[in-house]
């Protein structure tokens, strides 16, 4: 993916290469106090971030 639509009333700290660097950081500090099945918990939460409307089941 190599851009998202942008609202307006998103904080422009987020936009560009600093907010790249910030979300990049959130991501490896996410994915550090995931413990034991690191990966799997991480691509799980990074599925239901991205899903469109609500998530009514992991199933």
């Amino acid at each position: 993916m190599d851009s998202l639509p942008l609202s307006d009333g998103i904080d422009q700290s987020f936009v560009g290469p600093a907010g790249l660097d910030r979300l990049r950081e959130f991501r490896g500090q996410l994915y550090g106090c995931l413990g034991r099945r690191a990966d799997e918990l991480f691509e799980l939460a990074d599925a239901l971030l991205c899903a469109e409307g609500p998530v009514r089941s992991l199933v």
